[in-house]
């Protein structure tokens, strides 16, 4: 089962990719903020991440590179989900390895294109 962790501050659009990615059968948990992520990925080793890039004290970008020097996530797919529109900061996240850069809004198709395309989902 894959399993993953949704990190971002906004309770409502966290809660709502949960429900989204429960439906597609991916075990999920939600942390709202940057810290407690990166306390949190210890424990569950996750499958995916699914990442905001804007939020208070650390960024999305800031976890990403935590999350690449740890070699017990190296099999962990980062997905970004954000607003961000700036080109930089979508190349800056692609170089850092993402596998997709989902914008916000996002919709159960580009999640469950995401996963699949990530080798992780085969529904």
């Amino acid at each position: 089962m894959i399993t993953a962790l949704v990190v971002d501050d906004n309770r409502h659009f966290a809660d709502s990719l949960c429900q989204m990615l429960n439906y597609l059968d991916v075990k999920t948990e939600v942390v709202y903020g940057a810290l407690t992520a990166l306390q949190r990925v210890k424990v569950l080793v996750p499958s995916a991440v699914f990442l905001d890039i804007n939020m208070p004290g650390l960024n999305g970008l800031e976890v990403f590179s935590y999350f690449k020097r740890e070699p017990y996530l190296a099999d962990t797919a980062v997905f970004i989900v954000s607003s961000e529109t700036e080109p930089e900061v979508i190349e800056a996240a692609m170089k850092l390895g993402a596998r997709a850069y989902l914008m916000k809004p996002v919709s159960m198709d580009e999640i469950e294109k995401a996963l699949r395309d990530a080798g992780l989902f085969y529904g």
